[in-house]
């Protein structure tokens, strides 16, 4: 454990004590973390969306709402709804198509298929995923701490909210503590929009708020920028395997720590 920019370097074993100090000086409240990148290695909602595309997987109720999409981007907004699928792809790649339109236009560019059906590929694409070697170790020590002395683990993701919950299934952490961008759905049949807030930025701390009220997160972990706003409502911000964005946005922020996750 060591100081670095008044940024706290600690291992997984070392913050689950200070966490177990804080409970019984009387903090409480849940364990928050974002998936991608923090609790796992590499992106689900990328490898879901990339593997049914690549197979030329959308389906016409997706089109209207995907050339809305490509239209708002300066794209044409001709061709099928694959083809439009691969254009905001690449506008995304090159950085002509906003980060959580992007997020929320990969969940419900399923609009069409069955909620059945795509819970089945999302177990498709997380065994190709290698998922369990996937899983940070660091990670997984504060889910098992989580579990052995009761504190609630909140799952917060701007990846599709079926690919999230069979990650949870996995993790053996509550489906219904997972918050992610999760489509409107009709008779069984994905719509093409979302159902609830986009879980990305403060969309997370929104989403977290509806389900938690004005209670405390005894802790939450992040990579990227758009997890700095729920870091911030923690008493224990946690960094993993930040990026630079992140970092820059911690600065100035108390009591941040930088767990040691490779």
């Amino acid at each position: 454990m060591r100081d670095s920019d008044a940024v706290t370097v600690i291992s997984a074993p070392a913050l689950c004590a200070r966490f177990e100090a804080s409970v019984r000086a009387g903090c409480d409240g849940p364990v928050a973390s974002d998936g991608d990148g923090t609790l796992w290695r590499g992106d689900v909602g990328d490898a879901l969306f990339d593997t049914v595309l690549e197979a030329a997987g959308l389906r016409p109720a997706a089109r209207e709402a995907l050339a809305v999409e490509a239209a708002a981007c300066g794209l044409e907004s001709t061709g099928d709804a694959n083809a439009l699928g691969h254009a905001l792809r690449e506008a995304y790649r090159d950085g002509r198509y906003d980060e959580g339109r992007y997020f929320a236009m990969q969940t419900w560019s399923f609009a069409g298929w069955e909620e059945r059906e795509l819970s089945a590929k999302c177990v498709e694409v997380l065994d190709a995923f290698a998922f369990d070697a996937a899983v940070r170790p660091a990670m997984r020590r504060v889910v098992d701490w989580c579990g052995e002395v009761g504190i609630p683990f909140l799952l917060v993701s701007a990846s599709p909210e079926a690919i999230v919950r069979e990650a949870a299934r996995r993790l053996r952490l509550d489906e219904h503590r997972v918050f992610a961008m999760r489509p409107a759905m009709r008779g069984g049949v994905v719509l093409p929009e979302l159902s609830a807030t986009p879980t990305y930025g403060p969309g997370k701390v929104t989403r977290l708020t509806e389900h938690l009220g004005d209670a405390p997160l005894l802790a939450a972990f992040g990579d990227n920028t758009w997890d700095a706003a729920m870091l911030e409502r923690a008493a224990f911000p946690v960094m993993v395997a930040p990026k630079p964005g992140l970092r820059e946005r911690m600065v100035g922020v108390d009591g941040v720590f930088d767990m040691e996750a490779p």
